[in-house]
């Protein structure tokens, strides 16, 4: 399994992001509502003596949502607040995505977020907050 897969299934038990009938899409969102992870790339950090790298992979999480009225505005912001909680929360307790047997996840934090870009309307928004995982994998 890919980490983009493991990452994908272990968001969708994240509560703030809802029922997500169409599930988490990969590059792209088509209307309001829909959450895609956006994979940014993955670096060596470190090479052991073993053969095992520490690794870190970055990706955003991209909501498409409403923007018009500013009451929706801080809706979103009130959004990622609780998305970097839960992620925060998850990472307190250890809880990561499985990413095989090969691999180890030492830890998992958002980055900024903010508001990327409007559709052409003005009524819908894309946002999008960095995720970074970082993990060790066996050599």
């Amino acid at each position: 399994m890919s980490i983009l897969q493991a990452l994908r299934g272990y968001l969708a038990g994240c509560p703030c992001l809802g029922a997500l009938t169409g599930g988490i899409k990969t590059d792209w969102t088509d209307e309001a509502g829909d959450y895609a992870l956006m994979p940014s790339g993955q670096v060596e950090l470190a090479r052991y003596m073993d053969g095992t790298r520490l690794m870190r992979y970055q990706c955003f999480l991209t909501a498409r949502r409403f923007t018009q009225a500013d009451l929706e505005r801080v809706e979103n912001a009130e959004f990622f607040e609780d998305f970097s909680r839960w992620i925060a929360e998850r990472d307190a307790a250890g809880d990561y995505p499985d990413l095989g047997p090969d691999s180890t996840v030492e830890s998992i934090a958002c980055g900024e977020g903010a508001l990327n870009s409007f559709d052409e309307t003005g009524s819908e928004g894309s946002y999008r907050i960095g995720l970074t995982l970082e993990y060790e994998r066996g050599g």
